[in-house]
């Protein structure tokens, strides 16, 4: 969390207790009729015991979620606990909100989903009544501190922290498809040339790189693959724990300027989904399904065994969110609660990436090379609003999320040329170990969004903070299907044809696995 996150989140709870310091114990009367009396604005409804004189005898309002602070399971619940509070206590009647302490239908001041949240929050309240013996308990859910603590997750919308794993892998898929690009552009350099290859092979793999008998070869070259995904990540106390699948579908063309600068672009689109799993009492339910795309452009530079790259781009996500709120009541006079609220929005990231290496030839057909990469990317996800089904007054009003990532790659590539009479082999394999420079943790900033509440009512759920380190570990196998063709004696070569399938998996994140599968096409134009 960055320092001025932290002053925030710590402000906020400071007035959220404040308030409920400041409240607590001031009382309103109930007439002998049974009617509850007009108290300070400021005040708080009192539990009330009608002596046969008809004096009223006033007690202390309720104990607060926040008196239960250090006993919930996680800080998503302490989260919820002082979001839910602050809720009840701006709605209540004794504090100048609209809704009587003990009413049980909607009224004209306090109707419609106004009612409905503020019964959401009573619940909740009433339920820390009951667990500390103080104040009313007429509404209590009837269930113990954990049960508590998980009804209060429930409501807090901590599923959100998915969308940025969901951008950063994206992301993460695009600049490693540049990658692997970049390596086939090495060497003898031509639009479908594999590193390792070499320059003279009569393969009709170049983009333009004339050949020792002066071959000369087209100086477009262009590429089409795909790739699927999968993995998991385990529940933490801030994140709730998910399966996830997609795959990836890229294209691109590369023009080669002269024997050392080659320029191009690369365009993807992906689709992808979470299906947010249970673990133990971190109960969870829902998905996001995700659609994708994205632009880059990027230009290479070599000389011998040296090269350097630079890529640009842009990346834009489209989230469809399906989140449950679902937990039991053990009170015959209170509902369980069981709905979903539907929501929508879309996030932006500007993505740059330098890289360098050096080839070093180990053998004739053998390449060993060590190369250097950073990766940045800046991201924003729109604010949104959700959409209860059942008009049950849980949805949530969230606000903008931004965030950046900053890694530093180091990689290990290795790869040999072999040529059967069948054509050529290249087996490669690679490591990277990764830094993550912005690895800090955020805050999620939400509020329920059937009435216009204050700031001191929000949710802020903090993420885990990112892995600082953690490797990737690839192999695969390119082959040439197709040599290139001449339409004239003298003509540039065309029509090379290359395959390739790889693997590739990440490796020491704390809570994550996740591996990819890719194969495509390389052709020259």
């Amino acid at each position: 969390m960055l320092p001025e996150q932290k002053s925030d989140h710590q402000d906020s709870r400071a007035f959220q207790a404040a308030t409920i310091r400041r409240t607590r114990g001031r009382c309103r009367g109930l007439t002998m009729s049974g009617e509850w009396k007009r108290g300070n604005r400021h005040g708080r409804v009192c539990g009330l015991a009608v002596l046969p004189l008809g004096i009223l005898l006033c007690q202390q309002a309720s104990a607060s979620l926040l008196d239960l602070t250090g006993q919930y399971a996680n800080a998503v619940e302490e989260s919820a606990a002082a979001a839910n509070q602050a809720t009840y206590d701006t709605l209540l009647q004794g504090n100048g909100g609209p809704c009587a302490a003990l009413q049980r239908q909607a009224s004209a001041d306090c109707g419609g989903q106004t009612f409905l949240l503020f019964e959401n929050a009573r619940e909740l309240v009433h339920t820390a009544n009951e667990l500390t013996g103080q104040g009313p308990t007429d509404f209590s859910l009837g269930t113990d501190l954990a049960g508590l603590g998980t009804s209060l997750r429930w409501t807090a919308g901590e599923e959100f922290a998915a969308q940025e794993s969901l951008t950063t892998e994206f992301v993460s898929g695009q600049l490693s498809t540049l990658a692997s690009r970049i390596s086939a552009l090495r060497g003898g350099a031509t639009g479908f040339f594999l590193a390792g290859t070499p320059a003279d092979t009569p393969l009709g793999l170049g983009a333009s790189a004339d050949s020792a008998a002066g071959e000369r070869y087209s100086p477009w070259g262009g590429f089409v693959n795909g790739s699927y995904g999968k993995g998991d990540k385990d529940a933490t106390g801030n994140e709730d724990g998910f399966d996830f699948d997609g795959y990836e579908f890229n294209a691109g063309a590369d023009y080669r300027f002269n024997a050392n600068w080659v320029g191009g672009l690369l365009a993807g689109i992906t689709q992808r989904e979470i299906d947010f799993q249970q673990e133990g009492e971190l109960v969870v339910d829902g998905d996001i399904e995700t659609e994708g795309y994205s632009l880059m452009a990027f230009a290479l530079y070599y000389h011998d065994q040296w090269y350097a790259s630079v890529g640009a781009g842009f990346q834009r996500m489209d989230f469809d969110l399906d989140r449950a709120i679902e937990y039991p009541s053990f009170n015959p006079a209170v509902e369980s609660v069981d709905t979903r609220t539907l929501s929508d929005t879309s996030g932006d990231t500007w993505s740059v990436n330098a890289a360098a290496g050096y080839n070093i030839a180990l053998g004739p057909a053998l390449n060993l090379e060590p190369y250097g990469r950073l990766d940045f990317a800046d991201t924003r996800i729109d604010g949104f609003s959700e959409r209860d089904i059942n008009n049950d007054a849980f949805q949530l009003r969230v606000e903008r999320q931004d965030f950046r990532s900053l890694e530093a790659v180091a990689g290990l590539s290795l790869q040999y040329t072999a040529t059967p009479s069948f054509g050529v082999l290249i087996p490669f394999a690679s490591a990277e170990y990764h830094h993550q420079f912005e690895d800090e943790s955020r805050d999620i900033t939400a509020v329920y969004n059937a009435v216009d509440l204050g700031p001191e009512a929000r949710f802020r759920v903090a993420t885990d903070p990112l892995d600082q380190n953690y490797a990737v570990f690839s192999a695969g196998l390119s082959a040439v299907l197709r040599g290139g063709r001449q339409r004239s004696l003298d003509g540039e070569i065309h029509g090379g044809l290359q395959g390739f399938i790889s693997y590739r998996s990440i490796q020491g994140l704390q809570y994550y696995s996740h591996d990819i599968i890719s194969a495509g096409l390389r052709y020259e134009f």
